[in-house]
């Protein structure tokens, strides 16, 4: 069995590899439509009780190819100028400045949070013992979800609390995991943290105005957003790494935080 693990780990990064991107399609569970031939062929160990590894895996793997297809799609539409021009194909420019990405930014937070998941449901006692590459997906995922200005509504504010909270738990109780997962777990506490508390400010002010007969002054966007102080350079060496090497093991010390 354990073989068989092995050896469906390796198949799902190779349908990574191979992915080409643009705007993937997803499954009913959330998942990139790319790997359902995989999941066709060895999703049957995914509800194995020894599959922890192997499902954290699969939503790295989901995870990773959901982000580089949203960097390529926003960085082709900067790239694309909005008057086409004899070198670029009207065709080619259209297509990205058509596509939208809000969709395609919530799908990449829901997926960050399930490695999220995926890493707290190992044991405690297992969850530190993890490859440095698996440690450098799950610190990436919660990074990325510092990122984004607005959570998605399929996501719990507390269950995202929760699974942060377990992590920073687990951290300060054992030496066993990396300084990336540490750092990572902290920096998605800050701002969500900071979230919770502009969010509870302005509805507190807004009620205030109500009961005073004042119509609550706008805040703007800024008030559902605190801004964190996050290693900005850090995470764009992350970018950098699954956007072009992340199977390459060799360069995994390369990108530690």
């Amino acid at each position: 069995m354990r073989d068989a693990m092995l050896l469906a780990e390796v198949s799902l990064y190779c349908t990574l590899q191979k992915s080409v991107c643009g705007k993937p399609d997803f499954a009913s569970d959330g998942s990139c439509e790319n790997f359902t031939p995989w999941k066709q062929k060895w999703g049957y160990l995914l509800e194995l009780p020894a599959s922890l590894m192997l499902n954290l895996s699969y939503w790295i793997a989901n995870m990773i190819l959901a982000k580089r297809s949203l960097d390529e799609i926003e960085a082709r539409a900067l790239s694309v100028p909005t008057t086409a021009s004899p070198q670029t194909p009207h065709g080619t420019t259209a297509q990205f400045q058509a596509i939208p990405t809000k969709d395609l930014q919530d799908r990449v937070f829901e997926l960050s949070f399930r490695v999220t998941l995926a890493f707290v449901s190992i044991p405690s006692s297992s969850s530190g013992d993890l490859p440095e590459f698996h440690s450098l997906c799950v610190a990436y995922s919660m990074l990325i979800l510092c990122q984004y200005d607005e959570l998605p509504s399929s996501i719990s504010r507390n269950d995202l609390l929760s699974a942060l909270n377990e992590v920073k738990r687990r951290c300060s109780e054992s030496t066993a995991y990396s300084v990336a997962v540490e750092f990572s777990a902290e920096r998605a506490l800050e701002r969500v943290r900071a979230d919770t508390h502009a969010l509870t400010t302005t509805e507190a002010v807004g009620q205030q105005a109500q009961f005073n007969g004042h119509p609550a002054h706008s805040q703007g966007a800024g008030a559902n957003r605190v801004n964190v102080n996050i290693n900005e350079a850090g995470l764009d060496n992350l970018d950098f790494f699954f956007n072009g090497g992340y199977l390459d093991i060799l360069d995994i010390d390369n990108f530690l935080l």
